[in-house]
């Protein structure tokens, strides 16, 4: 949520919503599980290890859409799809301070413009006849009180959604590996 470079990844955000959701899900069930393990109901014991079945295959799912999401980061349609929302990004304006979203974005990692080049005139494009290229109007933000940074936002931004879903896909594993861990101390305990 704070970092601004995952608010251009929509993958990212779907990816952390059903997690949350699922976990939610499982938070849940545990307490029921452990009121139902309590009184000895075996069949509401039987139906909380298959949801929490259900939930585990989930999870894999999810992780391992992180997973190949991550390992993809670098090819071209994850770029195009941050392409897209930088795009549409740039004539968005923040309402508590009137600047665009991106500002913050390309302050954050000290970088401006996206993909097609930055947007520092001295350093990305000839202005020797002033004249802007016609992708800056694309991917440069207007930043009122700030110099464009001379190098292109494309690299930082892909590299800190990989490093962010790497931290997910091992949580989302550790989180398997809990539910498939307390699958089998609930089988035990019942023998």
């Amino acid at each position: 949520r704070f970092n601004s470079a995952l608010a251009l990844c929509s993958q990212c955000g779907k990816l952390t919503l059903a997690s949350i959701i699922l976990g939610a899900l499982q938070w849940l069930m545990a307490l029921f599980a452990f009121n139902w393990i309590r009184e000895r109901n075996i069949l509401f014991l039987l139906a909380y290890v298959a949801a929490v079945l259900v939930i585990t295959v989930c999870l894999v799912g999810i992780g391992i859409a992180g997973t190949a999401f991550s390992f993809n980061l670098n090819d071209i349609a994850p770029q195009s799809d941050f392409l897209a929302q930088w795009e549409a990004d740039v004539n968005t304006t923040d309402q508590a301070t009137g600047v665009s979203k991106l500002c913050r974005v390309q302050r954050d990692f000290n970088c401006s413009g996206f993909h097609y080049g930055c947007c520092d005139p001295a350093a990305c494009f000839n202005t020797t006849n002033h004249v802007r290229p016609p992708w800056a109007a694309l991917v440069c933000p207007d930043c009122p009180g700030t110099t464009p940074a001379p190098r292109i936002c494309t690299g930082a931004i892909t590299e800190t959604a990989r490093r962010n879903l790497g931290g997910f896909v091992v949580i989302t594993f550790f989180s398997i590996l809990l539910a498939t861990t307390g699958i089998s101390l609930a089988a035990f305990a019942r023998k």
